[in-house]
């Protein structure tokens, strides 16, 4: 028996003996098998087997794997690139088997890493075949190994824009085979929240908060519902978050764009009609449009239809503005006495050193004009800073345009939640209260107004609400603490809480949780439930997947006994479908908890 040492030259297709020892076979762990031990590079790597100097060795259950240190690894930690010894056994009719790996240091010997290139950076192209890395090609083979946090790897996971580390071999053709490619976490990741100002579709680059993205076929672009949109929905105006990379030569590489719920601003503003007609009318060089949905008031005598507006009239109209300028008129109440000024709240797009620039509108600032701060002091001009959400009072100044008297920073509040409860002014989600009124714009998940009475317990929403932390002059009355609501969109109304008690003569005896019916369902169903303690106290109904994941809170608030009905219209907390399967639905009330499941099926 002897023990053969040497080197595989791939290009030449020849073995070259540097050491040959006699040995016994007593080093043999199958009897009947020949040894075969071999040092090189793992070229190709399987579940069960690797490849060195063009001979496959198969793992058996004993097989032994160690790493430059002698210690024990698993088979699994082994890796395309590395330097091993393996002494492998094989007879006539059998593959070869690996008896015992010992990973080597590349140092131990040069000439088994003749050909080798490692790198790493930014994934800067993508073929079917092939990856370019740091301007270098790598070619992809069947026996290219690629992994990722811990798992395998398919050559269509890599992307434009992945950073990643890579080993490969020179063939006898001059090309770079890859042998290992492993995803690594990228530190240079960029996320950036603003205001798009540019959509550029044939270089497929946009522009948001002064930076520029790389947008590649395949990043993940959504609206605000989650519903998947394409490059060419997005325009300028709209608000978005990005988050994205920056690439090896510095430049941003988009990856997942979530535009925001469809920005809207409220204006108030009052001033003489110069045209009106055709579903339209203009105000101080503004035209608003007029829906069915806008609510028209004449002082004096109440509501009236859109035939008793004229020019010359002096109104104040109340409205909303979409992001692509467009006025809606959701109010207009015709006046007897002229008030010229103009109302608007919403972030700051430009600020120069005597004006700045909200929604399109240029506001200018003269020795009149007052600023306050957050907290209610007043502050310079100076202080403001393009980013900042602020309200403005303004008036039209001839000869100059809109000059604000009164700029306020205000801390802006976004928040999304299932509202526990509703009272005359107020709703609650998420255990915050906010203030309503007149002056709140409400919306549906398609953006057309709505009643603010359309908002009912239950209902998905998004809340945009102003806090104020002071009490100036014209702003919040002393005391308010109550965030206002300034928007609210209504996500999904689909549930819809009622109660069949009348009193206490028809209260229920027992805490019971009823079947829902249709069951099972498509896209309706019903929850009847029943509680028992006569003062309010903490409910809660919540449906969830068969994995105990949270789909949709039904009922989160208190409420006194009584039996009531709830409908879940099968759609999530985001307001989007959910699929068909098995659902659990639990209703809990303090120590009292009863689970039932039900069933969609579209």
């Amino acid at each position: 028996m002897v023990e053969v040492k040497g080197l595989f030259y791939t290009e030449r297709g020849v073995l070259v003996a540097v050491r040959i020892k006699v040995d016994d076979d007593d080093d043999n762990d199958l009897p009947g098998f020949t040894l075969l031990r071999v040092e090189g590079v793992i070229e190709a790597l399987t579940d069960t087997s690797l490849t060195v100097g063009d001979t496959e060795y198969f793992t058996l259950p004993w097989t032994q794997v160690r790493d430059e240190d002698n210690r024990p690894i698993r088979f699994s930690e082994l890796m395309p690139g590395q330097v091993v010894r393996v002494v492998g056994a094989f007879r006539a009719d059998s593959p070869v088997y690996a008896l015992r790996i010992k990973v080597i240091n590349d140092d131990d010997d040069e000439d088994t890493t003749e050909g080798i290139v490692e790198t790493e950076g930014y994934v800067q192209a993508r073929t079917d075949s092939s990856i370019t890395v740091n301007t270098i090609t790598f070619y992809l083979t069947a026996a290219t190994v690629i992994k990722g946090d811990d798992r395998r790897l398919a050559p269509e996971d890599l992307v434009v824009g992945d950073y990643v580390e890579v080993r490969a071999k020179l063939g006898s053709d001059g090309l770079l085979y890859a042998l290992y490619i492993k995803l690594e976490d990228d530190e240079r990741e960029v996320e950036v929240v603003g205001r798009i100002t540019g959509v550029d579709l044939e270089q497929r680059l946009i522009a948001i908060a002064g930076l520029q993205f790389y947008v590649p076929e395949n990043a993940e672009i959504e609206d605000a519902y989650g519903r998947p949109l394409m490059l060419a929905d997005l325009s300028a105006g709209m608000m978005a978050k990005v988050e994205g990379y920056v690439q090896g030569d510095g430049s941003l590489l988009a990856r997942e764009i979530k535009v925001r719920v469809p920005v809207v601003a409220n204006v108030n503003l009052t001033g003489a009609i110069t045209e009106v007609g055709d579903g339209q009318m203009m105000v101080l060089g503004y035209t608003f449009q007029i829906t069915a949905k806008t609510k028209i008031v004449k002082e004096g005598e109440g509501r009236v239809d859109p035939s008793a507006l004229a020019a010359g009239q002096i109104v104040h109209v109340r409205g909303i503005m979409h992001a692509d300028g467009t006025l809606i008129a959701q109010h207009i109440r015709i006046l007897s006495l002229p008030q010229l000024e103009i109302s608007i709240a919403g972030v700051i797009e430009t600020i120069g050193a005597d004006s700045l620039t909200v929604f399109g509108l240029t506001f200018h600032v003269d020795a009149a004009t007052k600023v306050y701060g957050y907290d209610g002091s007043e502050i310079s001009f100076a202080d403001l800073a393009e980013g900042q959400y602020v309200r403005i009072k303004a008036e039209l100044v001839a000869g100059i345009g809109l000059v604000a008297r009164r700029i306020k920073q205000v801390e802006h509040l976004i928040t999304t939640g299932t509202v526990s409860a509703r009272a005359s002014g107020r709703i609650t989600l998420n255990a915050a209260a906010f203030a309503v009124d007149e002056n709140t714009l409400v919306v549906n998940a398609a953006g057309e107004v709505i009643d603010l009475e359309q908002i009912a317990a239950g209902a998905r929403v998004e809340v945009y609400a102003e806090v104020e932390a002071s009490a100036e002059a014209g702003y919040t009355p002393a005391g308010t603490t109550t965030p206002t609501a300034t928007k609210v969109v209504v996500l999904s109304d689909g549930t819809t809480l009622s109660t069949g008690t009348n009193g206490t003569d028809d209260l229920p005896t027992g805490f019971r949780l009823q079947q829902n019916y249709p069951n099972p369902f498509n896209p309706t169903t019903t929850i009847a439930f029943e509680l028992t303690r006569a003062e309010a106290s903490p409910v809660s109904l919540v449906v969830y997947n068969l994995l105990g994941q949270e789909v949709r809170t039904l009922i989160q608030g208190a409420l006194p006994a009584g039996t009531y009905t709830v409908e879940w219209d099968g759609r999530d907390n985001a307001g989007a479908p959910v699929s068909s399967g098995v659902y659990l639905y639990r209703l809990t009330q303090g120590d009292q908890m009863q689970t039932r499941s039900m069933v969609l099926m579209k």
